[in-house]
């Protein structure tokens, strides 16, 4: 990306890399805040909860 900015110059190479593309898109937006949260459900979210917290194996039931 840096290679092709430096070379071709920020206007002409945005629409090349799609940089809008690369952004998270949700429904979950709250006015010019940004995303507040990528779920769209409450059973993702408590999913998210137990991988980021290294918990998966010893919680597989619940997951299931």
């Amino acid at each position: 990306m840096d290679c092709l900015k430096a070379a071709l110059g920020r206007p002409m190479s945005e629409p090349i890399l799609d940089v809008e593309g690369l952004k998270l898109r949700t429904h979950h937006r709250r006015g010019g805040h940004g995303v507040r949260r990528a779920c769209t459900c409450g059973c993702t979210e408590m999913i998210q909860a137990i991988f980021e917290s290294g918990d998966e194996v010893s919680r597989q039931a619940e997951i299931e």
